[in-house]
């Protein structure tokens, strides 16, 4: 029975393998949940045969392994762990953890979107708020469902912009998902420094959690709100008080934690 249940999580693991690249997450982190599902599987079926008896071992395996596998990953996703933000004046941290995707430097008047596979989708709600009016760094964080989803404010400041956009929910995969998809755009300011970053929700989403309102002081590394499963959030910082940025592309990144960059006005 041994080697029948063995070949069973075999295949188990394999179509675990499957979901895990099609769902893009981290190839180490997902090797080892699978095979903390593959021995939770064989355990349990060789010290509860009963459980083969009544149905075949490839059932069983693959119930017993995928219950493993979405419980850990579940786990992982609804993490809300401390974080400290440096303790360093006058810089910015991530709002997310994640995967940074993309870097750009934006010209004063450039219209601002976000974009993930070639879709693009223009932030029409940051128009008159000043953001747009200078050349920006764009920072994309790309977040996979084993990350912490809750987001963290990358300055101190106020609340000055909290715009949520209902959306359809769709994948992040599909060009017009970045137009259809819910998200939620904040602008926080402390009355030298601005930015604005932008929520993106991805499919199986059911909504983006704001933990702040419109008007409410935010210390750096606060959380303020939750994307629920797969999203993206893009950061957008003033080049003229941060001349350089301190991330780059597949970098790594954890809320709160990760200096973005440094700005011009550390008194």
């Amino acid at each position: 029975m041994l080697l029948l249940t063995v070949l069973s999580a075999a295949v188990g693991a394999l179509a675990l393998g499957g979901a895990s690249w099609k769902w893009q997450l981290p190839a180490r982190k997902s090797a080892a949940i699978i095979l903390l599902s593959t021995v939770a599987a064989i355990s349990a079926i060789q010290a509860w045969p009963f459980l083969a008896r009544q149905w075949t071992h490839l059932f069983m395996v693959l119930v017993i392994q995928g219950s493993t596998f979405a419980a850990v990953i579940l786990w992982l996703f609804y993490r809300d762990p401390n974080r400290r933000p440096p303790d360093e004046p006058g810089i910015v941290v991530s709002p997310a953890d994640g995967t940074v995707i993309y870097v750009r430097r934006l010209e004063a008047g450039e219209p601002l979107k976000s974009a993930k596979n070639g879709a693009e989708m223009v932030l029409d709600e940051l128009r008159g708020t000043g953001i747009e009016d200078q050349p920006l760094w764009q920072i994309g964080i790309a977040m996979v469902f084993t990350d912490v989803h809750v987001n963290r404010s990358p300055i101190p400041g106020t609340v000055k912009l909290l715009h949520h956009r209902p959306g359809a929910f769709l994948s992040l995969r599909k060009k017009e998902a970045l137009a259809a998809n819910e998200r939620q755009t904040l602008v926080i300011g402390d009355g030298s420094v601005k930015v604005a970053l932008v929520q993106i929700a991805s499919r199986l989403v059911r909504q983006i959690v704001s933990y702040v309102a419109f008007g409410e002081a935010v210390a750096i590394g606060q959380r303020i709100g939750m994307i629920r499963f797969g999203s993206q959030v893009d950061l957008f910082v003033p080049v003229s008080v941060a001349p350089r940025l301190n991330v780059v592309v597949g970098q790594r990144t954890r809320a709160g934690e990760t200096i973005v960059c440094r700005t011009q006005q550390r008194g």
